[in-house]
């Protein structure tokens, strides 16, 4: 069998390989050069939505969108901290049916400043007034990004980009 469907194999339940490539030999670890991600996010099945998709539009934009800030708590083990996630979210869109709403999030990702996704849609959810369970909300990460050529503004490529595809030779049997 290919190495992807080997590969898919030994993946946990719920973890999709969908691709992979042999970065440059200079290349730093993939996981050191992660700098932004992309995730959908979505109510499980039997799970309501509080709001419609055009409701939860204009929250997004009344509190996200049009704020100056999104300031949320930031609790670790050791201590909490203010974050202003405003500049550390670089998109933040409702798609989805009015019935089935779904939430797209682009956030920086990796060893500089990692934002979760559930940390941002959390803090929509207290500023609408609406509770937070974690277990109601699915979370799909679209996309993997990393800064072109160290390039410091919102340039991203994605990681599958960055490297070239694995070619095998078939071995006699």
């Amino acid at each position: 069998p290919s190495a992807m469907v080997s590969l898919r194999r030994r993946m946990a339940d719920g973890v999709e390989i969908t691709g992979y490539v042999e970065l440059p030999e200079k290349a730093k670890t993939a996981m050191s050069i992660v700098a932004a991600a992309d995730y959908l996010l979505g109510f499980k099945e039997g799970d309501s939505p509080s709001y419609t998709a055009q409701e939860w539009e204009r929250l997004v934009t009344e509190h996200f969108v049009e704020a100056e800030s999104f300031v949320i708590t930031k609790k670790t083990k050791k201590s909490e901290r203010q974050v202003d996630l405003k500049p550390l979210v670089y998109a933040f869109e409702v798609r989805g049916t009015q019935e089935q709403p779904r939430f797209f999030l682009s956030v920086s990702t990796g060893s500089v400043d990692n934002i979760k996704p559930e940390l941002v849609l959390s803090a929509l959810f207290e500023k609408a007034g609406v509770e937070y369970l974690p277990e109601s909300i699915w979370i799909h990460r679209v996309e993997t990004y990393a800064r072109a050529d160290g390039d410091l503004t919102d340039a991203f490529i994605p990681l599958l980009a960055m490297g070239k595809e694995i070619r095998y030779a078939k071995t006699e049997q």
